[in-house]
Protein backbone atom coordinates (compact mmCIF):
# COMPACT_ATOMS: atom_id res chain seq x y z
CA UNK A 1 0.00 0.00 0.00
CA UNK A 2 1.66 3.50 -1.03
CA UNK A 3 0.75 6.45 1.70
CA UNK A 4 1.10 9.35 -0.48
CA UNK A 5 -2.19 9.69 -2.20
CA UNK A 6 -1.74 13.33 -2.84
CA UNK A 7 0.52 12.14 -5.87
CA UNK A 8 -2.10 9.87 -7.67
CA UNK A 9 -3.63 11.23 -10.81
CA UNK A 10 -2.08 12.52 -14.35
CA UNK A 11 -0.91 15.82 -12.92
CA UNK A 12 1.45 14.56 -10.36
CA UNK A 13 2.84 11.33 -12.31
CA UNK A 14 5.79 12.94 -12.58
CA UNK A 15 7.11 13.00 -8.77
CA UNK A 16 4.98 10.12 -7.91
CA UNK A 17 7.57 8.29 -10.02
CA UNK A 18 10.74 9.96 -8.65
CA UNK A 19 8.62 9.51 -4.75
CA UNK A 20 8.87 6.09 -5.87
CA UNK A 21 12.25 5.59 -7.31
CA UNK A 22 13.42 7.29 -4.00
CA UNK A 23 11.58 4.65 -1.91
CA UNK A 24 12.38 1.26 -3.59
CA UNK A 25 16.12 2.57 -5.23
CA UNK A 26 14.60 0.84 -8.45
CA UNK A 27 14.39 2.29 -12.15
CA UNK A 28 10.07 2.95 -11.96
CA UNK A 29 8.97 3.25 -15.54
CA UNK A 30 5.28 3.08 -14.81
CA UNK A 31 2.68 2.98 -12.53
CA UNK A 32 -1.43 1.60 -12.51
CA UNK A 33 -3.24 2.53 -9.27
CA UNK A 34 -5.33 -0.85 -9.18
CA UNK A 35 -7.18 0.51 -5.82
CA UNK A 36 -7.44 4.04 -3.42
CA UNK A 37 -8.50 3.51 0.09
CA UNK A 38 -9.65 7.26 1.10
CA UNK A 39 -10.61 6.23 4.70
CA UNK A 40 -7.18 5.03 4.77
CA UNK A 41 -5.08 7.46 2.91
CA UNK A 42 -3.70 4.69 1.02
CA UNK A 43 -3.44 3.30 -2.85
CA UNK A 44 -2.83 0.02 -4.25
CA UNK A 45 -0.07 -0.10 -7.05
CA UNK A 46 1.26 -1.73 -9.04
CA UNK A 47 5.07 -1.11 -10.17
CA UNK A 48 6.42 -1.21 -13.56
CA UNK A 49 10.52 -1.13 -13.51
CA UNK A 50 13.77 -1.87 -15.52
CA UNK A 51 15.54 -4.55 -13.81
CA UNK A 52 19.01 -3.38 -12.22
CA UNK A 53 22.26 -4.82 -14.24
CA UNK A 54 23.49 -7.64 -11.92
CA UNK A 55 27.73 -7.09 -11.68
CA UNK A 56 29.76 -9.56 -9.64
CA UNK A 57 31.52 -7.87 -6.51
CA UNK A 58 34.96 -7.68 -7.97
CA UNK A 59 33.44 -5.76 -10.75
CA UNK A 60 32.19 -3.17 -8.61
CA UNK A 61 35.12 -2.42 -6.70
CA UNK A 62 37.53 0.12 -7.14
CA UNK A 63 40.38 -1.07 -9.30
CA UNK A 64 43.12 -0.29 -6.22
CA UNK A 65 40.43 -2.38 -3.80
CA UNK A 66 40.24 -5.38 -6.43
CA UNK A 67 43.93 -6.23 -5.99
CA UNK A 68 44.18 -6.64 -2.37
Amino acid sequence: MYDRIDLIGPAHEGRLLADLRERTGLNVERVDVRRIDFLHDAAELVIYYEEPHHQTAMQQLPHSLSQS
